[in-house]
């Protein structure tokens, strides 16, 4: 019986980590190569495309200027949901959506270089710029930081209490308008919230949406720090699947 294996180029390995690597293909690219046959995917898991598809060892301290990418699957649709296997990306076309929690990549480190450590900055924050005085910092530390740590906490982070100094900037405001309306029909009570994921979506913005992530960026110490772009205003597009 002849084998359905697909036929594979006679080349030396080196040689087609060289095609591959100055074509400039991509995680997903990659990805797919490996699935074209066995001798493929054996040439796709070598090390020397690990930087390429979020594997290796991983760092406890990294040097000011390393460069430093942030995994595909944290790309997401939405990263303001209470629980990580809420949150979705889709396709190019954005009419096909997955849960990340079902994909085999939530395994694969959330950065390349790997590291042992994060600072998620900016998380539980109805307003923010990257400067103002109730920003916060959330550490996940790991042998290794794989996607799915980074999810899990950005979604613990949602369901925690917030700073009480944002509850207090809120409520001032609240009581400001009050006093000023001078409306008497009803009594000024202070907002009670319990978690930021309350506070953004009762209490922050009227329109209020994941818009992505920074830059990623190297603290003084060494460690990775994630930081979401500003909330936007502007509606997700969303296509029919």
């Amino acid at each position: 019986m002849r084998s359905t294996e697909k036929e594979f180029p006679t080349l030396p390995t080196e040689t087609w980590i060289e095609i591959l690597t100055e074509h400039g293909l991509s995680y997903h690219d990659l990805k797919r190569v490996a699935g074209v046959s066995r001798a493929f995917k054996a040439i796709i898991e070598s090390s020397p495309l690990d930087a390429l598809l979020f594997r290796g060892t991983p760092h406890s301290v990294l040097q000011d200027g390393t460069e430093v990418l942030l995994h595909p699957a944290l790309d997401a649709w939405n990263l303001i949901e209470t629980s990580y296997k809420k949150f979705e990306i889709r396709d190019a076309t954005l009419t096909k959506t997955w849960k990340i929690h079902d994909l085999a990549c939530v395994d694969d480190f959330a950065t390349s270089p790997p590291v042992c450590g994060v600072e998620l900055f900016n998380f539980g924050e109805r307003y923010h710029d990257g400067h103002d005085d109730l920003s916060s910092c959330h550490q996940i530390r790991q042998k290794g930081v794989r996607v799915v740590d980074v999810l899990k906490r950005i979604a613990r982070r949602w369901n925690e209490a917030p700073d009480p100094e944002e509850v207090h900037e809120m409520n001032e405001i609240s009581y400001d308008d009050y006093t000023e309306t001078l409306d008497l029909e009803y009594e000024w009570e202070p907002y009670v919230v319990d978690t930021c994921y309350d506070l953004l979506r009762d209490h922050g913005p009227a329109e209020c949406y994941w818009d992505g992530w920074e830059p990623v960026d190297i603290n003084q110490n060494g460690v990775v720090v994630l930081q979401p772009k500003p909330w936007t205003s502007e509606r997700p597009e969303v296509h029919d699947k």
